[in-house]
């Protein structure tokens, strides 16, 4: 299964349109928000919790006068992922980048289709890696009037070619944009991509399909039935979903911010052998809500013919929900509330941010609720042989954020019952902070914190991007915070699959007993080997730093100075070198 989701930096071509009624826009912004990238899932090994610390994608700092924009990250291996987004220049353009880790090592970021946006607006948004060393990337740049056309760049063997323009929607006019927000590819030369095009004189945008064949790229089409479905207002394709090379399916939303036809609506178009069906409502919705307010969030597919999608509408009330539809045996059921998380908090407010599906029936959902005091929180849910079984809250997700806010926005899986999510959580000090948490064997661990995350996030706003886990278990991450002068910056941090390994910490307990003038030296070994077998001891003398090495636990030296005070200190050798020496010994005399 190849899973792409589109972004909310993609509603920059309907900005001049963005502005409604407060309550649809409330929804939306919820909905696109949580709305992510390209994740590879590929059935394997556990998704675990041994993260390294955060770094800054290298060279974007210098690149990147002011904000970066988040983007995808596609893992393939442990060590290897391709990262990209959008940042902007000392001419205070935005730029599309690309930054590539290769068996662990972080290359630094690259402005990419910089000749092609003469307009100035360039984003990555979507990236699809049918094997490590082969991947395709796609996203926007600007013309001279600023209006936006897509890109694709393609990497084979580990080699970057050049960006290329991707012919435009064959209707398109002077000023009418089009956008490619989700992508896969089974090579790097057969690819599919859905996004939309923006009408200018009537301000209407539809969902359009890409196709590349043997390496040359289609002009994309307009999905059969956009145009009576969606006969005046806008559209977001969110997200992308192929099991095959000839079987996807595709998910997204219109919606209007006209009054009074103001109204959010979740559509689906499939792909069945090769052959693209027309854009078909989500069957159900309008049992949901009575305000028109329903929007998809997410889409996973374990299977062909077997895909889950699922959102939040705004019920009677007012309040948020979660809703899923599943697709079984080909066949879409109604949308439903997910009473699964009714249990949670005050059972009041709920949404869905994100589901994955690593095989048919067998599912996780990922979101937050509302507490008895009013606070977001984050839960997990589980789907197994297409029956939910009852959400939970994250364990220890309360002692990590004191009890305020948090939330997940984004999971991957590498197998069924092994995940890692990631979110932001409120910390004491109300600063935005990211965490992850970790699904293995079918059991969470506790939330923590990203690791090094805090010490980039100085201006105190952090969260999570993307998650990918690829098949042999490991993980990476794409996410943002803001540096000492609050401009955004985006960093990375990985897992493996196995755990790491270090120096051991300091021996301990180390004591000296002088007798009949030799003394002997003993001590304990290290709370922590650092992963790998202790495979020698080093004692020094103080003063004059006399030295005995061994592997057992105790040294024996002669011939010191007997006219002098000695203490000693240890300290201990594995694979990956030498630990701090230990606290100094009890002070002796050679007597």
């Amino acid at each position: 299964m190849i899973e792409s989701r589109a972004t909310s930096v993609v509603l920059t071509m309907f900005e001049p349109s963005a502005r409604g009624l407060r309550r649809l826009v409330a929804v939306l912004s919820v909905t696109i928000a949580v709305l992510s990238f390209n994740v590879i899932s590929i059935t394997a090994a556990n998704a675990d919790a041994y993260w390294t610390n955060a770094i800054e994608i290298p060279g974007l700092a210098t690149l990147n006068q002011t904000a970066a924009a988040p983007g995808p990250i596609v893992c393939t291996s442990s060590g290897n992922c391709v990262s990209g987004g959008g940042l902007t220049d000392s001419s205070l353009n935005e730029q599309a980048f690309l930054a590539q880790e290769t068996n662990g090592v972080w290359s630094s970021a690259t402005v990419v289709a910089g000749a092609l946006n003469v307009g100035g607006v360039a984003l990555v948004t979507a990236i699809s890696c049918p094997a490590v060393g082969s991947c395709t990337a796609v996203g926007f740049y600007g013309d001279n009037a600023a209006t936006k056309h897509t890109f694709v760049i393609s990497q084979v063997n580990g080699t970057w070619g050049f960006p290329t323009e991707v012919p435009d929607f064959t209707t398109l006019l002077t000023d009418d944009a089009n956008v490619m927000n989700a992508l896969s590819c089974t090579s790097n030369t057969t690819c599919v991509g859905v996004g939309t095009y923006l009408d200018h004189a009537t301000s209407i945008s539809q969902p359009i399909i890409f196709t590349e064949t043997n390496g040359v790229w289609a002009a994309p089409v307009e999905a059969l039935g956009a145009a009576s479905s969606n006969p005046g207002g806008l559209t977001l394709v969110g997200a992308l979903d192929c099991t095959s090379a000839t079987s996807c399916t595709a998910a997204g939303d219109f919606f209007s911010l006209s009054a009074p036809n103001v109204f959010l609506a979740p559509f689906l178009i499939e792909e069945k052998n090769g052959v693209w069906g027309g854009v078909e409502a989500v069957p159900g919705v309008a049992a949901l809500t009575r305000v028109l307010d329903i929007g998809l969030t997410s889409l996973s597919c374990g299977a062909t013919g077997d895909c889950t999608a699922g959102g939040i509408y705004g019920d009677a009330a007012g309040q948020l929900q979660a809703f899923i539809v599943n697709e079984v045996g080909g066949v879409w059921g109604n949308a439903s509330q997910l009473f699964a998380t009714q249990t949670l908090g005050s059972g009041l407010s709920n949404s869905l941010n994100g589901i994955e599906c690593p095989s048919a029936g067998d599912c996780t959902a990922i979101g937050e609720f509302a507490d008895v005091q009013g606070n977001a929180q984050p839960f997990v849910v589980d789907e197994t042989n297409h029956s939910w079984s009852p959400a939970i809250e994250v364990p220890g997700v309360q002692s990590l954020n004191n009890s305020a806010g948090a939330t997940l926005t984004t999971i991957s899986c590498s197998a069924v019952g092994n995940c890692s999510a990631g979110g932001t959580y409120t910390d004491a000090n109300t600063d935005t902070q990211a965490f992850l948490v970790n699904d293995s064997n079918g059991s969470w661990s506790d939330p923590i914190e990203i690791p090094g995350t805090s010490s980039l996030n100085k201006g105190g706003v952090s969260a999570v991007s993307e998650v990918s886990c690829s098949g042999d278990g490991s993980c990476g991450v794409q996410g943002t915070y803001t540096d000492a002068s609050t401009n955004t910056q985006l960093f990375v941090v990985n897992s493996s699959a196995i755990a790491p390994t270090s120096v051991s910490s300091a021996p301990r307990h180390v004591t000296a007993l002088d007798k009949k003038g030799e003394i002997t030296v003993r001590w304990s070994v290290p709370v922590s080997n650092g992963g790998t077998a202790i495979t020698s001891y080093t004692v020094v003398s103080l003063p004059k730093s006399k030295t005995c090495t061994t592997q057992a636990t105790s040294c024996t030296f002669k011939g010191l100075n007997k006219k002098l005070h000695y203490s000693f200190e240890v300290r201990a050798t594995n694979a990956d070198g030498s630990s701090v020496l230990s606290t100094k010994s009890n002070v002796v005399r050679d007597n």
